[in-house]
């Protein structure tokens, strides 16, 4: 019979060394998709500007 103790020991490392790359990984694909998002908006052109984008607009 295995004790409970290193039962519970050992899925708990197993949990955390797996959760550790997932969570790097999802948050470096969540960054990277939140800036690519954001340079588009802040690239496109502001509605009835001519030819200003909205970054242009914010800053001048």
């Amino acid at each position: 019979m295995m004790n409970i103790t290193s039962f519970f020991r050992k899925n708990t490392y197993m949990i955390k060394c797996k959760g550790i790359s997932y969570i790097s990984w999802r948050t470096l694909l969540l960054l990277v998709s939140f800036f690519t998002v954001l340079l588009l908006v802040c690239f496109s052109q502001y509605p009835g500007s001519n030819g200003e984008s909205i970054l242009q607009h914010i800053l001048f």
